[in-house]
């Protein structure tokens, strides 16, 4: 059934819809303008060259950025499917409860 039949507030639907059109169309920004895998990885790798990052990471303080920098994490490739279902899962939630 349709979530405006189930009563859900429509201002409600409209912030779904909002935040999924965010999604959809930040992931595509960001995709565009990677360049791919590889320029992908050279941008992310380039970030923990600069120095403020190296000293958060030889604090200790964030051991899985540590373990991303060693390479014991791989880089994640970007999933649309997998992060709108993240997204649509919270609302799930939100509406359950």
């Amino acid at each position: 059934m349709p979530l405006a039949e189930r009563g859900v507030d429509a201002g409600l639907l409209s912030g779904i819809i909002t935040a999924v059109d965010d999604y959809t169309v930040g992931f595509t920004l960001r995709e565009i303008s990677s360049g791919g895998t590889e320029e992908r990885e050279r941008r992310f790798t380039a970030r923990f060259a600069d120095p403020n990052v190296r000293y958060l990471i030889e604090s200790g303080e964030f051991p899985l950025l540590e373990r991303f920098m060693s390479g014991a994490i791989e880089l994640p490739q970007p999933d649309y499917e997998r992060g709108l279902a993240w997204l649509l899962d919270g609302f799930a939630a939100r509406l359950i409860s």
